[in-house]
């Protein structure tokens, strides 16, 4: 008796630990889903405020924060060249050249809306022109 006992307490403690488990993550999804709706929308709203005072300027900074993303795409396709370049200098392609590579490769993906296939594309030909070397990427 005293086993059964036992154990219908530990399994009824399991059993609360799970339900109260799923029940804190359910609140906080739901939570995070509504925080993350009210914040859309209001930035939605701002941008349509923001219309209505001076929809010229909103266009004008558009543009300018687009041409900024297009400057740091140029910058950093300039940097993944000076790498290749500077291996080829120095006679050995190292691992520092392949993690700079890798880092810049993630900044065109994270900040410059660079498919991850795109990023492969452009670095395939970059580092295969570098002599004995595969790029084994996707």
């Amino acid at each position: 008796m005293r086993s059964f006992i036992y154990d219908s307490i530990g399994r009824i403690c399991v059993l609360f630990a799970g339900v109260s488990d799923w029940t804190s993550n359910l609140i906080v999804l739901a939570v995070v889903k509504m925080n993350s709706f009210a914040k859309v929308n209001f930035a939605h709203f701002c941008m349509w405020l923001l219309m209505r005072v001076d929809g010229k300027r909103v266009k004008e900074e558009k543009q300018a924060n687009e041409n900024e993303k297009t400057q740091l795409e140029l910058v950093l396709m300039q940097s993944a060249i000076r790498i290749k370049e500077n291996a080829l200098d120095g006679d050995d392609w190292t691992e520092e050249h392949s993690e700079a590579l890798n880092m810049i490769g993630l900044r065109l993906i994270y900040e410059c809306d660079w498919e991850p296939a795109a990023v492969h594309r452009y670095f395939k030909p970059l580092v295969e022109s570098v002599e004995g070397l595969d790029y084994g990427g996707a």
